[in-house]
């Protein structure tokens, strides 16, 4: 059979992808922190990979909106933008109000892994030293039960993208105001209430208020945030 000419190789295709996902991870967990230069030369000896992929990766990455460049000058992650939040937020907060609302009105639902993710959270956020990094596991655990509770795939397919984004918000909001997690812990806690008594009224309004608090302390701290890393 005739093969289409200009098919990309295999193990490029990869390198390139492996970089993608790696850098990806990075810059949503923090570790390359907003606005920080980065550097294809860099990436590549440490990921053991050759520049073009690394280049290739960077331009998915600033299609999607976490890498910035400015040509011959300089590559960095992109900024927090209160602008994009304004965008994002609401979006995210009807989605997972939505999924609240599924979750409660589902039959025949087992909460048992739901109601160890909201005690692990809890337990995280009031260690002595709390961990950031423990409590975004913890709270990425949870919010993704409830995904698995709506079993709605074009919900999470949806959302799952979107909460990456925001999870750059949120590791700011754990370093600068560790008091949200003890409001998240009761949020999550009534979120979990209304799913067991099956009011999805209750457990839409539980999240959307967990999720406008966070809205509200991010446009609240605008200076903060341009100090942490925003545009």
């Amino acid at each position: 059979m005739p093969i289409p000419a200009g098919m990309e190789s295999f193990a490029r295709q990869l390198a390139r992808d492996v970089v993608v996902e790696r850098l990806r991870a990075w810059i949503i967990d923090g570790s390359l922190a907003p606005g920080e230069v980065i550097k294809d030369t860099e990436i590549a000896d440490s990921l053991g990979v050759s520049r073009t992929p690394v280049r290739e990766a960077l331009l998915q990455l600033e299609r999607e909106g976490l890498i910035e460049s400015q040509p011959g000058r300089w590559t960095r992650v992109a900024p927090l933008d209160l602008q994009a939040a304004d965008k994002l937020y609401p979006v995210v907060i009807e989605l997972e109000a939505l999924a609240l609302r599924m979750a409660a009105e589902r039959p025949h639902r087992d909460l048992t892994r739901l109601e160890h993710a909201q005690r692990d959270f809890a337990t995280a956020v009031a260690r002595r030293k709390p961990d950031a990094k423990a409590i975004r596991s913890a709270d990425d655990r949870f919010h993704g039960e409830i995904l698995a509770l709506a079993d709605n795939s074009y919900i999470s397919e949806t959302l799952l993208p979107l909460k990456a984004i925001v999870r750059r918000y949120e590791n700011y909001f754990f370093v600068s105001h560790p008091e949200l997690a003890q409001h998240s812990v009761e949020d999550h806690a009534a979120m979990l209430a209304a799913i067991q008594k099956r009011d999805s009224e209750a457990a839409a309004c539980a999240s959307r208020r967990h999720w406008e608090r966070s809205f509200a302390v991010l446009h609240d701290s605008a200076r903060e945030l341009v100090a942490y890393g925003g545009g």
